[in-house]
């Protein structure tokens, strides 16, 4: 299970190109929606997961979901802010980067 938490950032970043575009088409709420559920059931089934592949599976789930997730509720919760505070939001989110 060495390879776990790399193929979960690399599919964090594959989940973030996908469905950056997506939500651009479809909707950054319904994005959000559909990938906060989908995170909770992979998440649930990971925990309970009879063997390896399983595991693997649903933590690439895991994976592509967060990587929907965070950018798309990032971007959503700048557009829905007052404009002059913006600037303290996009800061404040780098800063947690750092």
């Amino acid at each position: 299970m060495e390879g776990t938490k790399d193929g979960m950032f690399n599919f964090i970043f594959q989940g973030g190109l996908l469905f950056g575009s997506l939500s651009d088409k479809v909707g950054r709420r319904t994005v959000i929606l559909y990938s906060t559920v989908f995170l909770l059931v992979a998440s649930m089934a990971s925990a309970v997961a009879p063997n390896k592949w399983v595991f693997l599976a649903t933590r690439m789930v895991v994976g592509l979901c967060i990587g929907a997730n965070y950018p798309t509720a990032m971007v959503f919760a700048f557009e829905i802010s007052a404009s002059k505070h913006r600037e303290m939001g996009g800061s404040s989110s780098f800063a947690k980067l750092l």
